[in-house]
């Protein structure tokens, strides 16, 4: 179900699950995957922060690097290496949105805060920097059966994202 668009809710929300289970008692086991009807609304929260901190700076990213490819295009690799650190940010700043949506209990308004979704990412940004590039290489590796190499690798990359929060918060 996950290779269709009526999978990402349920996809989505498997993620928001894993990462309240986190939040809440500290555990990094994969949640058994029951009762997808319950997966739907949290999904459906997921895939809206998703449409905020990941797609819109990404079009944007590419539109960007559209336009650069064209204006020069004989350094085309530059606006893919460009776009590859674009891709790992924006990332960032969803699982940063996502964890700061989730801690303040669905307040949507947090959405718009930019500091608060940005703080968190921009403190950690060295210990997120080889885990997200990997998470990028494999998902590019893996391209052909993308769905499984997203939701695969999304969900350590949540968990070692969340557990570098966790510690930063706790230093703090």
């Amino acid at each position: 179900m996950c290779l269709s668009i009526i999978g990402l809710p349920f996809a989505f929300g498997f993620f928001w699950r894993y990462l309240e289970q986190i939040r809440a008692r500290g555990d990094f086991s994969l949640p058994e995957w029951h009762q997808p009807a319950e997966l739907l609304l949290p999904g459906l929260k997921a895939l809206a922060v998703f449409a905020v901190w990941f797609c819109l700076p990404w079009g944007v990213a590419l539109a960007v690097q559209g336009f650069f490819a064209w204006l020069f295009a004989p350094l085309g690799f530059l606006a893919m290496i460009a776009s590859s650190i674009v891709l790992w940010m924006v990332c960032g700043l969803f699982f940063s949105a996502l964890w700061a949506f989730q801690r303040n209990d669905g307040d949507w308004r947090v959405l718009l805060d930019a500091r608060l979704v940005w703080r968190p990412f921009a403190r950690n940004w060295r210990r997120l920097l080889v885990p997200g590039l990997a998470f990028l290489g494999l998902t590019g590796l893996f391209f052909p059966i993308l769905p499984f190499a997203f939701f695969g690798g999304f969900l350590p990359l949540l968990g070692y994202t969340s557990q570098v929060y966790i510690l930063t918060q706790e230093a703090s």
